[in-house]
């Protein structure tokens, strides 16, 4: 027999004798060697075709070994009366969304300039402003301690009127009688959906730099979350004295015209974490700040069904949490939501048809401020800067684990006081030669 012929018999994705045999050798080839002979040769293309999952285990292990190496690291500075309240990778990583004041900048990722050395040094927010309230409520997005925050924030962190390195710039001049501050924002197809602590959801078109419409709606835009494929927004909200909340769920009937579908005010307080799915909402609301931490109690909205509310937080005894309050949520899959406990820095994932605990995840040192699902990979973030990447599935399944993974993508953005950090890990191990260890 020919070796053209053994190599068509073993590459045969239809051949289940031999087919094992082609598995193999396509598990010891790295990533970078299988696009390329899947490139020049057309027996392995056609055989990865019918066999996907052989290319995606081969690119889930290249990024398992990039994550455990240092990753390049992109960076802006800004001055110290500046501060990055969100942030959102947008064009497959190739631009960043950052929110500075009372603007959102559209920045290239590429022109984004590296750090200076460890021990060199770099801009600095003065002690005198890094000790104050002012930063606990930037850093958690959500100036909730006083009722004056709002204003100090907005005068103390001016923004960034003139970024040279912004693609395009989107300000909205409706003071509102008020300092005007970003907190959070979405896209959704080619708009740019911007939240405001005066209380206005502004609609841009993010190609053109065009105000599409401005809502004013109540007290403090907490939080923004689009669903595109139900052409809806959702907001959440905290009362300008802190006292109520509110969540509310509009359709973008037009990018000029949006519809209020549901809301509920009554009885709930301010609202500083939220997910949003096609099923459910899942909020968490106020109940203080500890250590420049927010913490709440959790509840959950089920769409499907009137928008009936429940109250998450009585179910989480039967996991051992003696204080069933969270610093953050996200939803995961169909029906599963992850929250970050206040207690012990775990991450608790619970079934939102039963509110039956699953899993404790361990892996954190620091309370956890974010949580977020992107990919087969449950993200999540902490004070003191750890982030973990935990697999979905295990996430999900019943019982307590310790697991630690990588997350599947390439880049995370993350947005602080005096500037923003953009995390590379792609190829990071053929930078370093070796992963790190520890």
């Amino acid at each position: 027999m020919e070796t053209s012929d053994y190599l068509a018999a073993v590459f045969d994705h239809e051949r289940a004798g031999l087919r094992h045999i082609g598995e193999h050798v396509i598990s010891l080839l790295d990533l970078r060697s299988l696009v390329a002979l899947k490139r020049t040769c057309h027996l392995l293309h056609a055989f990865l075709t019918n066999l996907p999952h052989l290319e995606e285990t081969a690119l889930e292990a290249k990024l398992r070994l990039d994550w455990q190496c240092a990753p390049s690291v992109r960076g802006l500075d800004l001055p110290p009366t500046a501060a990055v309240t969100s942030v959102k990778l947008v064009e497959d990583g190739k631009q960043i969304l950052a929110g500075i004041g009372k603007s959102v900048h559209l920045l290239p990722n590429c022109r984004l300039s590296q750090p200076p050395a460890a021990g060199e040094g770099g801009p600095l927010v003065p002690p005198s402003i890094a000790s104050g309230a002012v930063v606990e409520g930037l850093r958690l997005r959500v100036p909730l301690p006083s009722n004056s925050l709002s204003s100090k924030a907005s005068e103390a962190f001016p923004g960034l009127e003139d970024c040279s390195l912004a693609i395009r710039t989107f300000t909205n001049t409706n003071d509102n009688l008020e300092k005007n501050q970003v907190t959070e924002f979405d896209t959704m197809h080619s708009w740019l959906v911007v939240g405001n602590n005066n209380g206005t959801l502004s609609v841009w078109d993010i190609h053109t730099g065009e105000l599409l419409v401005t809502k004013q709606l109540f007290g403090i835009v907490s939080g923004v979350r689009c669903l595109p494929a139900e052409d809806t927004i959702v907001t959440t909200h905290a009362g300008k004295a802190f006292d109520m909340g509110v969540v509310s769920v509009r359709r973008m009937v037009s990018p000029t015209e949006l519809t209020v579908l549901w809301s509920a005010y009554q009885d709930i307080l301010p609202i500083f974490s939220f997910d949003v799915s096609s099923k459910w909402i899942v909020t968490l609301e106020w109940l203080g700040t500890f250590d420049m931490v927010h913490v709440g109690s959790a509840s959950v909205y089920s769409r499907q069904e009137g928008h009936i509310r429940r109250d998450l937080s009585d179910e989480m005894g039967g996991m051992g949490l003696p204080a069933a309050r969270f610093t953050s949520a996200a939803i995961l899959g169909e029906d599963t939501a992850a929250l970050a406990s206040d207690d012990g820095f775990v991450l608790v994932t619970v079934d939102l048809i039963t509110l039956a605990p699953l899993r404790l995840l361990r892996g954190h040192a620091a309370a956890i401020t974010q949580v977020l699902l992107t990919g087969q990979r449950v993200v999540s973030l902490d004070k003191a800067g750890g982030l973990v990447a935990w697999p979905l599935a295990p996430a999900v399944a019943a019982g307590e684990e310790e697991v630690r993974a990588e997350w599947e993508l390439r880049r995370v953005a993350l947005a602080k006081v005096a500037g923003l950090t953009v995390m590379d890990f792609w190829d990071a191990h053929r930078r370093h030669g070796v992963p790190l260890t520890g």
